[in-house]
């Protein structure tokens, strides 16, 4: 096990943001609408396991990243006090002040802008676990307007 989850977690945000980005300058360039993406993360417990076929996971840190998400900026990534806890200063963040969270309360929030640590080689992003605490990425892509 080990403790650098929500690094790893926000290091493939930032990868994904950045993929994003490539995409629409392409897209542009040909005329073709620009994608647009919404990035929550939050860490906490949650419970796994399989629906059927399916691979799943639940728990209030789920809903909680999936709130961050849905009240987040597009080109952003919304994250949690909880979260910059585990990053231990490695990211550079913007206060974005007290948000209410839809059945959850007001929230201390924040967008990371940086994040200063090397991931290393071959690393797994996620669900990588330090005993019960995981970090969960909610990402939702918006095409014009419509979720895919």
């Amino acid at each position: 096990q080990q403790g650098s989850h929500a690094h790893e977690v926000c290091s493939a945000a930032v990868d994904m943001l950045k993929f994003v980005e490539g995409i629409n300058i392409q897209h542009e360039a040909l005329g073709k609408p620009w994608w647009e993406l919404r990035i929550g993360i939050h860490s906490g417990p949650v419970i796994a396991g399989t629906a059927g076929n399916t691979f799943d996971i639940w728990g209030d840190a789920v809903n909680i990243a999936a709130r961050l998400e849905s009240s987040g900026e597009s080109g952003k990534i919304h994250i949690s006090e909880k979260t910059i806890d585990y990053l231990e200063g490695a990211g550079s963040i913007t206060p974005r002040g007290k948000v209410e969270l839809k059945n959850k309360g007001t929230w201390s929030t924040f967008f990371l802008d940086e994040l200063n640590w090397q991931k290393p080689f071959a690393s797994k992003y996620f669900f990588q676990s330090n005993s019960t605490k995981v970090v969960l990425v909610q990402v939702i892509l918006l095409f014009n307007g419509r979720k895919l």
